[in-house]
């Protein structure tokens, strides 16, 4: 059988600082956490790089998760059937440039 007292409803087989917490006002809840900092929340999930350097049909290739394909290079070409130095460098000069929209 439960009682009620006010807004706290009151459970006999409850333990007591359960009671208490749900008892608290809100106001006191919300005075006691302002003084707390939030701290970005880290799942342990890096964000995935746009651009990966593997290795195509023939040779070496960037590939752009985005585009889900080859990536494209400034010149309109695909960076596919390249040795891996190339697709390194590649890689390199679209995820320097990535933010500034010239891939």
């Amino acid at each position: 059988m439960q009682r009620t007292s006010g807004d706290c409803s009151l459970n006999p087989n409850a333990q007591i600082h359960i009671v208490q917490l749900t008892c608290m006002p809100m106001a006191s809840l919300i005075d006691g956490l302002q003084g707390l900092q939030r701290e970005p929340v880290n799942f342990g999930t890096p964000a995935q790089a746009r651009f990966i350097v593997r290795m195509g049909t023939s040779g070496w290739m960037v590939y752009d998760r985005e585009r889900k394909g080859p990536a494209l290079i400034k010149d309109s070409h695909l960076a596919e059937k390249l040795t891996r130095e190339q697709a390194e460098h590649i890689k390199e000069s679209l995820t320097n440039t990535q933010g500034n929209d010239q891939t």
